[in-house]
């Protein structure tokens, strides 16, 4: 998206672009860098708590950095917990059917790709407001 930085309206328009996308998340998935929870908002920290609650445990999960695997984007409070956390994790995944990755964030939301259909692409550019997509080739 043009323009892209990280500040808080890039956060909301990047939550309102992962909610543009959910009629065709199937699961998404994210990092919980945990030991940076104090530089986070109350919100973003109870995101990541319900994430790390929800989240089977993994090797090499710590009390610092976790992972989620994979999880179903169905669930409503994981899904809110999901956006909420997004633009604050290094790496967060969305995937559609057929494991097709649509979303991939990283490095706390300042790197964002999407790989959309055109339905995908008009509902997200119905939320962008001034910015625009620009293409990768």
């Amino acid at each position: 998206m043009d323009p892209w930085g990280q500040d808080d309206d890039d956060r909301v328009v990047l939550r309102a672009v992962l909610n543009a996308l959910r009629p065709w998340a199937e699961q998404l998935q994210t990092d919980l860098p945990l030991a940076l929870r104090e530089q986070w908002p109350r919100e973003v920290v109870a995101a990541a708590e319900h994430l790390h609650a929800v989240s089977p445990r993994h090797r090499g999960d710590t009390d610092e950095h976790a992972t989620t695997g994979w999880l179903s984007a169905d669930d409503d409070a994981t899904w809110a917990a999901f956006v909420a956390f997004a633009p604050h994790a290094l790496d967060a995944d969305v995937m559609t059917d057929g494991g097709r990755a649509v979303v991939g964030l990283a490095d706390e939301g300042t790197s964002l790709a999407l790989r959309l259909t055109a339905e995908q692409q008009e509902a997200v550019e119905a939320v962008l407001g001034n910015r625009r997509l620009r293409p990768l080739r």
